[in-house]
C-alpha cells in the first residue's frame, strides 16, 4: 500500500515534464497511463477539470493526493484527490460550482441524486465539488462520502437550517441547491448555471409550473391550489414576478448569496429566498424543469408549512396582508351606513 507521500504528484509547472515523488511503481503507471499528461500540463488540468477539479493557475506547484484504491485512475480522479494539507505543498482545488443538498434518511435516492450531479457537470465539464448537509440516522452519508461528498451536520435540524449551515463552507462561484429525494434532475446542472454564467443573471430557478409535473409527483392540492396560491400571493405582496416560488432547485451566484440577509430555519426558507432576492433586486431567471415522483414518504405538511410560509410574509409586510381585509370592511361598513340611511329617510316620509 503506498503512504501518502507516495501518492503524490508534484509537478514543477514551469517543467511539466518533470514528475517527482513517486516510487518506481508509480512512475511507471504514470509513463504508462498518462505520458501525453506529463508531456502538458495544460492536459493535466483538463483532464481534472473533466473530473471535477480546478486547478488554479499561476502556482508554482500543485499536489494531489490519491486514496488506496489509486490503480482505478484516472476514472474516479474527483473522488479521490485530496489536498495535502500536512506537506505544506500548495494546491489549489477551485470548483466552479458548489451543489448543497440537505438530506434527511434518503438513503434510497442520495445515490442516485449525485450520480447524476457528476454525470451533468463531467459532460460539460463542470468543476464541481458536492455538500451534504445531513441530519440522518440511516446510511446517508456513507452513501453520499462514496460518490466524494463533503458531509456537515447542521447543530439544528430544518430545511433553512441545513441550507444557512452549508452555505459558509462553499467553495464555488455558483452556489446550485436542491432536494435529496430524487424528484429533481441535477443532470441538467449546465442549463441551470447557464444564465449566471453568461452574466445574464444572478439568480436562476428551475420552474415545475413553466415545466412538466410527472404524474405521482405532486399533490393534486399543492399543484393546482397550494403552491400557485402561494407563488401569486408572494408576487403581490413584494412586486415580483415568480412562476414557482417553492420550487427547491435554484442556483445562485455566491456573491449575490452573501447579500441576502437568511434567517429562517424551516420550510420558509424557500420564500425567504426569493424575498430577499426581490428587495435586493437580484436578476432573476427561470427555467423550466421537469419535476419526478419522490420515492419514499414526503416530508412535506401541507397546511403547517403552507402556514408558515404565510406568516412569514405577513411579518415582513404586515400592511399589504390588512389592506385588503380593511377596504372589504370599509366598503362593508359604508354599505351599512348608507343602508341604514335610506331605512331611516323612508320611516321618515
Amino acid at each position: 500500500m503506498l503512504d501518502k507521500q507516495d501518492q503524490m504528484i508534484h509537478i514543477q509547472q514551469d517543467t511539466v515534464d518533470e514528475i517527482n515523488g513517486f516510487r518506481k511503481d508509480s512512475s511507471n503507471y504514470l509513463e504508462t497511463e498518462f505520458s501525453d499528461v506529463k508531456k502538458n500540463l495544460q492536459a493535466i488540468e483538463n483532464a481534472l477539470s473533466c473530473e471535477g477539479i480546478r486547478v488554479k493557475s499561476g502556482y508554482d506547484y500543485f499536489c494531489q493526493f490519491f486514496s488506496q484504491d489509486f490503480p482505478q485512475l484516472p476514472d474516479h480522479l474527483s473522488f479521490q484527490m485530496r489536498v495535502i494539507s500536512e506537506t505544506g505543498l500548495g494546491m489549489v482545488i477551485e470548483p466552479l460550482v458548489t451543489i448543497i443538498i440537505p438530506a434527511l434518511n434518503e438513503e434510497k435516492t442520495i445515490g442516485s441524486c449525485l450520480e447524476k450531479v457528476r454525470a451533468g457537470c463531467i459532460k460539460h465539464n463542470i468543476p464541481f465539488e458536492i455538500i451534504i448537509s445531513d441530519s440522518s440516522t440511516d446510511a446517508t452519508p456513507e452513501i453520499a462520502r462514496s460518490f466524494g461528498a463533503r458531509i456537515i451536520h447542521p447543530d439544528k435540524k430544518g430545511y433553512g437550517n441545513a441550507y444557512l449551515a452549508a452555505f459558509p463552507m462553499a467553495k464555488g462561484e455558483i452556489v446550485v441547491i436542491g432536494d435529496a429525494d430524487d424528484t429533481y434532475d441535477f443532470s441538467l446542472i449546465s442549463e441551470l448555471i447557464r444564465p449566471i454564467k453568461e452574466e445574464r443573471a444572478d439568480m436562476v430557478i428551475g420552474s415545475r409550473l413553466k415545466g412538466k409535473i410527472l404524474p405521482g409527483s405532486m399533490p393534486w392540492l399543492h399543484q393546482y391550489i397550494g403552491n400557485p396560491l402561494l407563488t401569486r400571493l408572494l408576487n403581490f405582496t413584494f412586486h415580483s414576478n415568480f412562476s414557482d416560488t417553492h420550487s427547491g432547485m435554484r442556483a445562485i451566484r455566491k456573491d449575490a448569496l452573501q447579500r441576502l440577509s437568511l434567517h429562517t430555519g424551516g420550510m420558509e426558507f424557500a420564500s425567504e429566498m426569493l424575498i430577499e432576492a426581490a428587495k435586493k433586486g437580484l436578476k432573476v431567471e427561470e427555467i423550466p424543469i421537469t419535476y419526478y415522483p419522490r420515492k419514499g414518504p414526503s416530508k412535506l405538511h401541507s397546511f403547517a408549512d403552507g402556514w408558515r410560509h404565510i406568516r412569514f410574509m405577513m411579518l415582513i409586510r404586515p400592511l399589504r396582508f390588512l389592506i385588503v381585509p380593511g377596504l372589504l370592511f370599509i366598503l362593508l361598513g359604508f354599505s351599512l351606513m348608507v343602508g341604514v340611511g335610506l331605512i331611516k329617510s323612508v320611516e321618515l316620509q
